[in-house]
Order: C-alpha cells, then sequence, then structure tokens
C-alpha cells in the first residue's frame, strides 16, 4: 500500500471510528456535513440525514443505542468485553501503552469516555499507527481490529438503516487494513 493509499484510509477510519462512538447529532452532522467527509461517506453508501430532521435523528438515537450501547446479543463493540466479558482486559492496556508510546493522549478525544479498546478509538489509533509506520498498520490490524469482523457482521446483518450499513462499512475497512 503507497502513502496515498494508507493517507485515504487512515482519513476514513478516524471518520468511522468517529461514528462508532458518537451518536449523531445536529453537531455532529455539521461537522460530517463538510464536503470532503460528506463526499467520502456519499461513496461509501452512507447518507447523513438533515440536521433539521428531528424525527430521523430520534430514530437514528435509537438504531445506535440497540447496535453500540446495549445490542441484542452480546456485548458492545469493546474488545475486552467481546473477548473476555469483562472492561479493562489486556486489549485495554495494549491500546493505553500503544497509544503512549506514539505520545498520544486517547483520553479527550472518546466519547463518554469509550475505552481505549472501543472499536472506534482502535480505528482512530490504527490511522496513527498506519500513517507513521505504515509496515506496522497491517499488523496493528490483525492484531487488534480482527476481533471485531464477526461483531460486525453480526450486527450489519438484515440492517438496513444507516448504523447497519456502518457496521458493513466498517468490516470491510477492517478487512481492507489487515491485508
Amino acid at each position: 500500500m503507497n502513502v496515498a493509499e494508507t493517507a485515504k484510509l487512515a482519513a476514513a477510519a478516524r471518520v468511522l471510528g468517529f461514528l462508532l462512538q458518537r451518536e449523531l447529532d445536529a453537531q455532529s452532522l455539521a461537522v460530517l456535513r463538510g464536503p470532503e467527509i460528506a463526499g467520502a461517506l456519499a461513496e461509501l453508501g452512507l447518507q447523513l440525514p438533515r440536521a433539521d430532521d428531528q424525527a430521523a435523528l430520534d430514530s437514528w438515537a435509537a438504531e445506535y443505542f440497540e447496535i453500540f450501547v446495549a445490542p441484542n446479543p452480546g456485548p458492545p463493540p469493546i474488545q475486552s468485553l467481546v473477548q473476555g466479558g469483562s472492561y479493562e482486559g489486556k486489549p485495554a492496556a495494549a491500546m493505553r501503552e500503544l497509544a503512549a508510546q506514539l505520545g498520544l493522549d486517547r483520553r479527550s478525544q472518546a466519547a463518554r469516555g469509550a475505552p481505549p479498546d472501543h472499536l472506534g478509538a482502535q480505528l482512530e489509533l490504527w490511522a496513527e499507527v498506519a500513517e507513521r509506520a505504515p509496515d506496522q498498520g497491517a499488523a496493528f490490524a490483525r492484531s487488534s481490529l480482527a476481533w471485531s469482523l464477526p461483531w460486525l457482521r453480526r450486527q450489519a446483518t438484515g440492517r438496513t438503516g444507516f448504523y447497519g450499513r456502518l457496521c458493513a462499512v466498517v468490516a470491510d475497512l477492517v478487512e481492507v487494513c489487515r491485508a
């Protein structure tokens, strides 16, 4: 993968990580409506609602809760929960250690104090790793993102809304990053 391809994937990972950690509201939509981001999301088949469509935002908030906050069956997209059944497992410690090695403070960027091994936070961290050391990006994806594929595919199955499509898009991105 060349530098331009890596930069494009890293930008996508940051936006998708942002979306995984926050339900859409008028403020986040304002950020996402920039021509570059909105265009990239549209290319991925992710259409944003109008900021003034409160009914759509309410429906999307319910879908976000159903998929990412309290999915049934299973836990939210947090590696320690998915793999070990509790918060703050080895994956969380590994993400903190890697972020510290890169000189990143992830705490202030996470929505609602998302754990460092939340899939959205991991995508954002992958973007940093891939841009700084492209040869390590695929290894990071295999060790720290691959766990999410079954979870994402399960959440995407049978869902046609924005967040169901988001799960499918993120799964595709993880597959590319692993290659």
